[in-house]
């Protein structure tokens, strides 16, 4: 091997290696020469590029000094300086920029920080009053105090707000939130903050109550000492509870012992605008909240069937399945603690984690594509459509002619009766199992229906999913389609799943009472309820349970304090989420929740939805 006088590597052909100098060694024995500016010798000094950018083709030429930098070069009018300057005008005389202190052949090209235009610098400037600094054209500076300085020659008006003078005072918006195009108004004193406005009315003091009332009188908090007109509204800063205050029954006002107080005249209660009208809608909430309890009896010995499936069975679909190894996660509202009425009805998710790649489609963002890859298709070309996509509808086949015979053991040792039954209408497999009710003297056989649903597990959450930065971590899931699904998709419907988030909808419906005390959960359930009741009298089909969870994890989006959820607050919760409920059903504006370009509203019968608002408006008139 020969050694590169260059880099000082050895190679067997040194020819043929170009060296950092970017010159061939076939002329290494050549005489090189230095280059002055970066201080390394070639054989073709002409070619290379010093750091001065630069060509040293002419380099025994004089050289010139570039009076910005210092550097010298051969062509120093091709150099750009810093300085964003032209040198080839470099004989010609500077102007100082007054703003930055540089200096620059084209001094009207330059922009200063003043971010004005120096072509007008020999021009008389003005100073800003607001910031300080001096302009040409002070007009076009806008100020920090947001205002036109176009005007800066008329007079200014102070605000009594804030204290800042401004041309324009009505266009200001001071922190208390009032327009000052009535600034020669009175103004009246907030006897809660102390400020004053020029309509008090529309100001909201700390105490959160309006001064629309504010002629009215007020009562005293025993906490804090302040006076309120509507003392139960106020929330004391010392969080003390107010319920060692009582009610005066004669003059209705929360005082705390005995006090002098006069008689109020007794107001007749206003007319409903419909003719039905509840005279106790406390009565016929609390009637409500009792019919959507479940049975503790029942909740027991439900979640140890359902335990003793997802335990047992599963083993035994794992032995003889040579594609797949399943789990089982538990999903649905049973699981969400929202179940309404008896609890017979179960959820659980079949999972596999395929080796696969995601494809998902522009055209339909609620579903994707599974690709095999190429060491795995043959083993598992059954379940392929095209060769290389995983096709739903042939896992479910193939799933369900597994079940019969991993059921079969347990089913024997369990003393159960199982029958399968595979449904078009949904994902799922129905799974209805037959046991013994206890104790068997006094009860009837208990029949329970699992929703068995096979699943694949994605390998990273959608890219163009909602809330990914919160849920990135998180599994999603695909499933199969329904057959009116199927009908929508045309011919690549074969080889599309649609998107499931159920175990992250699960998670934040389960943990949505952060508190013993919150009504999240509640207000969930009897929407659900009201739901059901609308069914079995309008025969309801498009609208589902997964509409009103949708619109309940806005609503915790949208109220996230649990000060608006607390159980107290039960009544005035339902009595805003329905009109919101009513409104978006009406205006078909329910989109999914974390595919937000999928609208769940879209396909929904008209009938059905004026049919749901019906009911819904049956049911706030008496709550």
């Amino acid at each position: 091997m020969e050694k590169c006088p260059g880099c000082g590597k050895s190679f067997v052909r040194l020819a043929a290696h170009k060296c950092d100098g970017k010159q061939s060694h076939k002329d290494d024995d050549k005489p090189k020469d230095k280059c002055p500016g970066c201080g390394k010798s070639f054989v073709r000094l002409g070619a290379h590029k010093c750091d001065g950018k630069q060509s040293l083709k002419d380099d025994d030429k004089p050289k010139d000094k570039c009076p910005g930098c210092g550097k010298s070069f051969v062509r120093l009018a091709a150099h750009k300086c810093d300085g964003k300057q032209s040198h080839k005008d470099d004989d010609k005389p500077k102007d100082k920029c007054p703003g930055c202190g540089k200096s620059f052949v084209r001094l009207a090209a330059h922009k200063c920080d003043g971010k004005q235009s120096p072509k007008d610098d020999d021009k008389p400037k003005d100073k800003c009053p607001g910031c300080g600094k001096s302009f040409v054209r002070l007009g076009a500076h806008k100020c920090d105090g947001k205002q036109s300085l176009k005007d800066d020659d008329k007079p200014k008006d102070k605000c009594p707000g804030c204290g800042k003078s401004f041309v324009r005072l009505g266009a200001h918006k001071c922190d208390g939130k009032q327009s000052h195009k009535d600034d020669d108004k009175p103004k009246d004193k907030c006897p809660g903050c102390g400020k004053s406005f020029v309509r008090l009315g529309a100001h909201k003091c700390d105490g959160k109550q309006s001064s629309k009332d504010d002629d009215k009188p007020k009562d005293k908090c025993p906490g804090c000492g302040k006076s309120f007109n509507r003392l139960g509204a106020h929330k004391c800063k010392g969080r003390e509870d107010l319920s060692f205050a009582e009610r005066c029954e004669t003059c209705k006002k929360i005082t705390q012992g005995s006090h002098n107080c006069k008689p109020q005249p007794t107001r007749l209660p206003e007319m409903s605008h419909d003719p039905i009208y509840n005279p106790d809608p406390k009565a016929a909430l609390d009637q409500i909240i009792q019919e959507v309890k479940l049975d503790k009896g029942d909740i027991k010995h439900g979640a140890e069937f359902i335990k003793d499936i997802s335990k047992n069975f599963v083993e035994d679909l794992n032995k003889i399945d040579t594609h797949f190894q399943w789990k089982i996660l538990t999903s649905g509202s049973y699981y969400e603690k929202v179940k309404v009425c008896k609890p017979n009805e179960f959820d659980l998710m079949m999972v596999a984690t395929p080796p696969c790649e995601a494809h998902y489609a522009p055209s339909s963002p609620d579903y994707c594509s599974l690709e095999i890859p190429e060491p795995k298709r043959s083993a598992m070309s059954e379940l392929l459509t095209d060769g290389k996509w995983l096709s739903p509808k042939a896992l479910k086949a193939h799933v369900l002619k597994l079940l019969p015979k991993a059921l079969e053991q347990f089913r024997l040792s369990r003393q159960i009766e199982l029958e399968v039954v595979q449904s078009r209408k949904s994902p799922a497999l129905n799974l209805r199992c037959t046991r013994q009710a206890y104790p068997r003297e006094v009860a009837s056989p208990v029949t329970y229906d699992v929703d068995l649903v096979p699943s694949m597990e994605l390998p990273k959450f959608p890219p163009f999913a909602a809330h990914k930065k919160k849920y990135q971590d998180a599994k999603t899931h695909v499933v199969a389609k329904t057959a009116a699904q199927e009908m929508q998709l045309g011919p690549n419907r074969d080889k599309l799943w649609r998107l499931s988030f159920s175990n992250i909808e699960k998670e934040i419906i389960l943990h949505a009472n952060s508190g013993q005390k919150s009504c999240r959960k509640l207000v969930f359930r009897v929407l659900k309820y009201i739901l059901e009741k609308a069914k079995e009298k309008y025969n309801i089909r498009g609208l589902s349970s997964y509409h009103i969870k949708t619109f309940m994890l806005y609503q915790y989006d949208g109220f996230p304090a649990d000060e608006s959820w607390c159980h107290t607050m039960l009544r005035t919760r339902l009595h805003h989420c329905i009109p919101q409920l009513q409104r978006v059903l009406k205006e078909k504006k329910l989109v999914h929740y974390f595919l937000t370009s999928v609208n769940l509203t879209k396909d929904l019968d008209n009938r059905d939805i004026d049919s749901f608002v019906g009911v819904l408006d049956e049911y706030i008139r008496n709550i």
